[in-house]
């Protein structure tokens, strides 16, 4: 019983049981479609059956996204740009599921239709609809299954994988790390820093200054439903704000402990941006000035 209970309050341990409800109904769905197609006695019996475990397989696919997304969150920092992209789109593909259990859901009601040719042509796309929504299915829960076994992603192993954060420094050659702590180095690591000045940071702009510099190097990943990290750029609350890796990823008046920097640093992986060059010395330093002065946001307020 302790187990059970340990397996429901372990966000990756819950996702996995989650997720085989709808492996089941989308198994399930395909020859109940066909029963459909073929028996005519009970007829309406097997469709409001199908019908309900199409509604039933949405369901439990919108569960499994969402205990999925609570599962990312637990993730640790030292996940690698790999493993991180990958469960980016193992997200992706999960909603598909329940988009296209949807449309074999309309089908199968459509079929309820008196109209012999619109009926035969609804139960040939609901079953065409439902083949494709299982093979989806299966091909996300095989990516689902190589993002653990292959990558650890989930495991306590992972705790153990992939770069990990350098230790920041108080002053250069003066690691805050427990004595007898190693770290690996990371090649590109680029301090690429200067001392704060906080007449200078007094002037820096969150509009005129920062926004441009986030839309150049970070809003293309960090925007829109589904954010990178699930970390949102679009606000100066949201960049402050947490994402999948931190609560706080800006700690005003601390630049250089603000996960945000460390990131764009190198000092945490992957790198950002990502895959890209990084960001340039001159946009570093304003984007620290703006944080060493506390991080305030000067946009215009919304029109009421």
């Amino acid at each position: 019983m302790r187990e059970m209970i340990d397996a429901l309050n372990n966000p990756s341990m819950f996702h996995a049981i989650v997720v085989h409800t709808p492996i089941a109904l989308a198994t399930l769905g395909v020859p109940l479609i066909i029963l459909m197609a073929l028996v005519q006695r009970d007829k309406h019996t097997i469709r409001s059956l199908t019908l309900l475990a199409y509604g039933l397989l949405v369901v439990s696919a919108l569960a499994a996204v969402n205990s999925g997304n609570e599962a990312m969150e637990a993730l640790p920092p030292t996940q690698s740009a790999e493993v991180a992209a990958l469960v980016q789109q193992h997200g992706d593909m999960a909603e598909w599921v329940a988009w296209m259990a949807g449309v074999t859901a309309i089908f199968i009601a459509l079929s309820y239709v008196s109209v012999p040719k619109l009926r035969i042509a609804a139960v040939v796309l609901a079953l065409i609809s439902g083949a494709a929504t299982a093979g989806w299915l299966s091909f996300t829960a095989h990516h689902g299954g190589m993002l653990v076994y292959k990558h650890g992603a989930g495991t306590p192993a992972m705790e153990h994988w992939g770069p990990r954060a350098r230790p920041v420094e108080t002053e250069p050659g003066e690691p805050v790390s427990e004595p007898g702590e190693t770290e690996p180095e990371i090649d590109d690591f680029e301090p690429a820093i200067r001392p704060i000045d906080m007449e200078a940071a007094a002037e820096v702009s969150y509009a005129r200054d920062i926004v441009p510099i986030i839309e150049i190097y970070c809003i293309h990943c960090h925007e829109g439903r589904r954010p990178d990290s699930g970390y949102d750029m679009t606000t100066a609350a949201g960049i402050i704000g947490g994402g999948v890796n931190f609560d706080e990823n800006i700690i005003p008046g601390s630049p250089d402990d603000s996960p945000f920097i460390q990131y764009i640093r190198g000092m945490l992986q992957p790198q950002m941006p990502r895959g890209e060059e990084p960001v340039p010395e001159d946009e570093l330093h304003t984007l620290r000035l703006w944080i060493a002065a506390g991080a305030e946001d000067d946009s215009e307020p919304a029109a009421e």
